[in-house]
């Protein structure tokens, strides 16, 4: 099976998770070159439909029904957190209010000039972490305090992942807002999180 990862680059770990505690989020390389043509190569097979998001009508487009069975995108949903947990057992002291377990899958497409998507959370059930894995093309990504003020951009080079802080991690109790802007090329993006069971369960029961 083709390697998918560049599991050096989380070697130091501590670093890693002091930035994201200190800046709201960090981006890393995360994606060998060959794992990424093959993920970008499924990644134009499926069709997509449009949606929108944020504060302000944006446009951007999600996987139109599920991932193929043998999808790359799952394997490298188990093979991030695998290597996630693996490193972080070997902390002093572990970061997150619950285990590591991403359980939510996302994988979007943005079209050439598309407005991206305004200040938004990805939603009040995430916990711990958001990883966003930049598969292909060119666009701005911002994180801001709640105003949309303070704004930081973070670097969205292909084959890097955005690991965003969500409430749990390190004792933080709010979600970190952020926006994506001046799309100059097609955009695919991957997008992984863990949902708060408690409130999975309650939304299910509405």
């Amino acid at each position: 099976m083709i390697s998918l990862l560049e599991t050096e680059s989380f070697n130091n770990l501590e670093s890693i998770l002091d930035t994201i505690s200190t800046d709201g989020a960090v981006s890393i390389r995360v994606l060998t070159e060959g794992g990424r043509a093959s993920l970008l190569e499924e990644a134009k097979g499926y069709r997509f439909d449009s949606r929108t998001a944020g504060l302000r009508n944006t446009e951007f487009s999600v996987l139109d029904g599920n991932l193929h069975r043998r999808s790359l995108f799952l394997v490298l949903r188990d093979q991030f957190e695998l290597m996630l947990n693996d490193k972080l057992s070997k902390l002093p002291e572990y970061p997150f209010s619950t285990r590591l377990h991403f359980d939510s899958t996302r994988l979007q497409r943005y079209a050439e000039g598309s407005p991206g998507i305004s200040r938004h959370i990805d939603g009040v059930m995430y916990r711990n972490l958001i990883c966003i894995f930049v598969i292909d093309g060119y666009g701005r990504f911002f994180i801001c305090d709640d105003n949309g003020r303070k704004s930081k951009e973070v670097d969205t080079t292909p084959g890097n992942a955005i690991i965003i802080r969500e409430m749990g991690f390190k004792g933080y109790n709010d979600h970190q807002n952020h926006y994506v802007r001046d799309i100059q090329t097609e955009r695919y993006v991957f997008i992984l999180g863990q949902s708060d069971p408690l409130i999975h369960k309650r939304s299910a029961a509405l």
